[in-house]
């Protein structure tokens, strides 16, 4: 029996715990596939950050906590998304707080990683 590992999976689990509460994630990502998604949230949490920014509004903050929805979600997936919605109980700050770093200093790195790779892979091949 062979056993082969895909090098462009990265699968992890992340425990948050708050007192007495905690949650465990589950991380399980092709690397390659999410790194458009990636790029197309990155890009979207940019433009929202900067029209909330520009003009202070309900509205803009709104598209704001979308933005970074939708980024969570790459990662995490809508069901786990919302189980962090209801684990910081409407603190999306502390939210952002313990869990941005985790997308931007450990996934995005790989993601961008293994982008890049296969790019060089795939000019290699033509």
């Amino acid at each position: 029996m062979a056993f082969y590992k895909s090098k462009t999976r990265f699968s992890d689990t992340l425990t948050l715990s708050s007192g007495v509460k905690s949650l465990t994630l589950h991380v399980d990502l092709d690397l390659v596939h999410t790194a458009q998604r990636m790029r197309k949230a990155k890009e979207n949490l940019a433009e929202a950050q900067n029209n909330a920014m520009d003009h202070r509004s309900d509205e803009t903050a709104a598209a704001y906590g979308q933005a970074l929805r939708e980024l969570i979600c790459v990662v995490f997936g809508q069901e786990q998304t919302d189980s962090l919605l209801i684990f910081y109980e409407g603190r999306p700050d502390s939210m952002i707080e313990d869990i941005m770093p985790y997308i931007l200093n450990k996934i995005v790195p790989m993601v961008n990683k293994a982008s890049r790779k296969r790019a060089k892979e795939l000019a290699k091949s033509r």
